[in-house]
């Protein structure tokens, strides 16, 4: 059975954070927390290559918490009208985070 988005993404952040997930609530920032831009490229990258979609940072940037980017995430993933997949605002490298 698939893990719920919330909850791929909050163990994603915890342990970006080394955080055990209990330690992270829905709303804790994750800069605020320690997150620096290395941690949130290796985060991006890992989530990347558990949903397969491309994650462009501005996602994290403008969603920190684990409960926003579940949100965001789960817009980009929804089906389009049509076909396919939302857009993101720009593809994702390792040089862009």
């Amino acid at each position: 059975m698939p893990r719920e988005l919330p909850t791929v993404v909050r163990e994603a952040f915890a342990h970006s954070l080394a955080l055990a997930a209990g330690d992270l609530s829905p709303d804790d920032d994750f800069f605020a927390r320690g997150g620096t831009s290395l941690t949130a490229a290796l985060m991006l990258t890992d989530l990347e290559n558990e949903l397969k979609i491309e994650i462009p940072v501005t996602a994290l940037i403008e969603n920190p918490t684990p409960s926003r980017l579940a949100s965001k995430l789960r817009a980009m993933m929804a089906p389009r009208p049509g076909g396919g997949h939302s857009p993101t605002s720009s593809p994702s490298s390792a040089s862009d985070r």
